[in-house]
């Protein structure tokens, strides 16, 4: 446990300690002088809550939200801190994307952050696709050329390789929401062959039709 009255480390030396998670510079609202991405570390480790105002994407302006930082995670080229909203309660789990956070308030509050039974981001990650969770969907798709060893190396989407041949890995996974998983898959789109299913085939169509059609003129 860490006295975080004590803690006089600036932003430079948490880089150092935090640099795989720190290194995405996250878009802030400097005009105030806060640091928003040092703030959220204080709180985390000393179990502090925060109020923030935040503008989520579909917000007309931003609103202030009593939140209980959890984990504060990366996903592509953005930093998200997950956290209740206002109650310590399963269904209020949110994700808040740092860039969209405008002004945050160390509050003295402190709470008993959740043990890991109740709280696991290995696992609530698990079957996601992304930052959003959702219903889950099975897909399989096929893997390849280079894109064929470069996933063979890493452990993405929780895919398992159910076949493998010469010419390429075939994968089953789950997925959460369509948009994100596309995303992740059109990284190695020229190398990808989707199974199913039929809503993510379409989806994954769809989306190679537009890229050609835009840049076909």
């Amino acid at each position: 446990k860490i006295d975080t009255d004590g803690i006089t480390a600036s932003s430079k030396q948490l880089d150092r300690k935090f640099h795989y998670l720190c290194k995405i510079q996250a878009k802030e609202n400097l005009a105030s002088g806060e640091h928003h991405v040092e703030t959220i570390i204080r709180a985390l480790v000393g179990n502090r809550k925060l109020l923030i105002d935040y503008k989520g994407t579909l917000d007309l302006k931003a609103k202030t939200v009593d939140i209980f930082p959890l984990t504060l995670t990366q996903y592509r080229d953005d930093l998200y801190l997950m956290a209740y909203k206002n109650e310590i309660k399963e269904e209020n789990i949110r994700a808040y994307k740092v860039s969209r956070i405008l002004k945050i308030q160390n509050v003295k509050d402190t709470f008993k952050y959740p043990n890991e039974k109740k709280w696991n981001p290995k696992e609530y990650f698990k079957n996601t696709s992304g930052i959003i969770g959702g219903v889950e969907k099975k897909a399989q798709f096929k893997v390849y050329g280079e894109s064929k060893r470069i996933l063979a190396e890493k452990r993405i989407f929780g895919a398992e390789i159910i076949n493998q041949t010469t010419d390429f890995n075939e994968y089953v996974c789950h997925y959460t929401n369509i948009d994100e998983f596309i995303g992740l898959l059109f990284i190695y789109g020229q190398d990808i062959e989707i199974i199913s299913d039929k809503d993510l085939k379409k989806s994954f169509r769809e989306k190679a039709e537009k890229i050609l059609k835009r840049n076909s003129m």
